[in-house]
């Protein structure tokens, strides 16, 4: 018996935390700096400089806009649902599974939540269908082939331990 691997500790769920208040900051000051720049630009306008300032705002909202909709939809969102899952297989009841698994190589989403690994767990004829978060996946995928005891909540793997 080996000792129990966590696929999420406090100080990752801390970690998460800040991560995602940083990344919805860092978005937010974009969009803050690319508004005050626009309405700077504007005050300074007259007739002679108005067609070329319009151009100016008008380029410079749509770069400011796409990276805020970009950083939010693919590192805030990400992110956010993460720490929703991880700390879901924190405080969540565990049930235990045993026997030898096999990793996917295929990542999967559910639609509008986190991507994962799917996880077969094979213990004699029956086979069990469970799920290893993406970001998490690569722990497990090492033991591709190995017996192991599982730790599951709601269908994802939150610790596993070799035997």
């Amino acid at each position: 018996m080996d000792m129990i691997h966590e696929l999420y500790s406090r100080q990752d769920l801390e970690r998460l935390e800040k991560k995602t208040k940083h990344a919805g900051r860092a978005a937010a000051l974009i969009a803050a700096a690319t508004l005050t720049v626009c309405v700077l630009l504007c005050c300074l306008a007259n007739r002679h400089t108005a067609p070329t300032l319009e151009k100016t705002v008008t380029g410079l909202s749509i770069l400011g806009g796409w990276t805020v909709i970009y950083l939010y939809h693919h590192l805030v969102k990400e992110l956010r649902w993460e720490l929703g899952h991880a700390k879901m297989l924190l405080e969540g009841e565990r049930s235990t599974l045993e026997g030898v698994i096999e990793v996917s190589k295929e990542r999967m989403r559910i639609r509008g939540s986190i991507r994962f690994f799917p996880l077969t767990l094979i213990e004699g004829d029956e086979r069990h269908r469970s799920k290893v978060i993406a970001a998490r996946a690569e722990t497990l995928r090492a033991e591709n082939g190995n017996r192991l005891r599982l730790y599951v909540v709601n269908g994802y793997v939150a610790a596993y331990e070799r035997l």
